[in-house]
This record gives structure tokens, C-alpha cells and sequence, in this order.
């Protein structure tokens, strides 16, 4: 059975996945408002951070690596 992850566990997987780094506070804090906060589902903030220059920079980093 998979345990439910708090919102804090799961944006920082979400970094560990998308941005292949932990969050720093100021982003951690960030996206824990925008959902608690702003109304945002973890769809919508992941959807947020794939649009985000850290992530296209990665994403564009990693094809031209292979």
C-alpha cells in the first residue's frame, strides 16, 4: 500500500524528479503556498514547474547529451 504524501514530501520528490536537485527554501515554501495557499492542485504546480527556465534548461541540457 503507498502511503499519501504531505504536500511538502511530494514537491520536494518533485524536485528530486523534474529539477534533479532538492528545493531550496524559498521554492519549498513557495509551492506549499500556491497549493495551501492559492488553491492549486500538484497537477497545476507540476505544470508549473515544467514551464519553468530551470526545467527547460535541464530538458534542453539533457538532449543534448544524448
Amino acid at each position: 500500500m503507498t502511503e499519501q504524501l504531505t504536500d511538502e514530501e511530494w514537491i520536494r520528490q518533485t524536485y528530486r524528479d523534474e529539477l534533479r536537485r532538492e528545493p531550496d527554501e524559498i521554492g519549498l515554501d513557495y509551492w506549499i503556498a500556491d497549493i495551501k495557499d492559492r488553491g492549486q492542485t500538484r497537477d497545476q504546480v507540476l505544470s508549473n514547474i515544467r514551464l519553468s527556465p530551470e526545467y527547460e534548461a535541464l530538458q534542453n541540457q539533457l538532449s543534448s547529451d544524448s
